[in-house]
């Protein structure tokens, strides 16, 4: 369940899962759960191995999985064996690309977890798991314990049995309503698309209808979410992934930026008088479309609703 966008300038990212009937923001790598923010080649998400001090880097889109579960001995019926949950995401980490771990590590004393501190570098307890990309983002099925699963929905049975967070299912991730104004168009699995188009092809591709077109929107936009990879900027992300990255940014585009600047010298006289409390938020809306049809009488006929 995704339901938070927390500032990442600190650690880079977060991780978030479900445990009963609470979704958790949170930094406890032994909690497990989805890794929410940087890609490494932004920087990726900080850690630390708590006993040692030795940093870590992950990055969004990885899975992790708490020690408790990663170290169990309890076996699983998996493609027809008997296999440790070790041995089963080594397996899938393998088939995503990833490197094997199964026969190595050592187990560690489990201390100060922590359930909160979403914003700061993740805490390791050493043993924990990481799962790659490629083996989250996969389709393929595997049968567990009678079921037909996916990587993700696996990994998730095996860190909830050791007491963590679950993180199969979707949610909501919540974006504020002005990042769907903002005219950037972005590439998205091949086509030429606003943010707001963008969310909508996201939350349509879950439970919910699509709201390209128009429609009032609330202040936080809800975005149906279920970790669907999609080709967004050249590149494939989870949607919640993205949906994150719209959030966060917002105005940032060179288009928004210039207009911002060319606003705020053309205004300065009036936003400062506002600014200071000299006018209200009325009178200087009227300053400024006074100003817009002096230069234009009809500034403002393409505008009308």
């Amino acid at each position: 369940m995704y339901k938070a966008v927390v500032p990442i300038d600190k650690s880079g990212g977060y991780l978030v899962g479900k445990k009963d009937g609470k979704v958790y923001v949170h930094n406890d790598g032994d909690l497990g759960g989805f890794l929410v923010g940087r890609r490494h080649s932004e920087g990726g998400i900080k850690g630390e191995n708590k006993s040692t001090g030795q940093p870590i880097e992950v990055e969004t889109g990885e899975i992790q999985i708490g020690s408790t579960a990663a170290q169990s001995n309890k076996t699983y019926d998996f493609n027809g064996q008997k296999m440790s949950s070790r041995q089963i995401l080594s397996y899938l980490n393998q088939q995503g690309g990833g490197v094997a771990f199964a026969d190595g590590g050592k187990v560690e004393d489990v201390k100060n977890v922590v359930n909160d501190g979403a914003g700061s570098p993740i805490e390791y307890s050493g043993g924990e798991v990481i799962l790659t990309r490629g083996a989250v983002s996969s389709d393929k099925k595997y049968s567990f314990n009678g079921r037909s699963l996916t990587t993700r929905e696996i990994a998730s049975e095996i860190n909830k049995d050791g007491g963590g967070v679950s993180f199969a299912e979707g949610g909501q991730v919540f974006v504020d309503k002005n990042a769907f104004s903002d005219p950037y168009e972005v590439d998205f699995e091949g086509k030429k698309m606003t943010h707001r188009e963008v969310l909508s092809a996201i939350n349509n591709g879950g439970t919910s209808a699509p709201f390209a077109y128009g429609g009032t929107l609330p202040d936080k936009v809800p975005c149906a979410c279920s970790g669907k990879q999609f080709k967004y900027g050249g590149r494939m992300m989870a949607d919640f992934e993205i949906a994150h990255h719209i959030q966060n940014s917002y105005g940032s585009s060179d288009a928004v930026q210039k207009g911002a600047q060319m606003e705020e010298k053309e205004h300065r006289e009036t936003l400062e008088k506002l600014r200071d409390g000299q006018i209200s938020v009325e009178r200087a809306a009227r300053e400024i479309a006074c100003a817009h049809l002096k230069e234009n009488p009809h500034y403002y006929d393409s505008n009308q609703t």
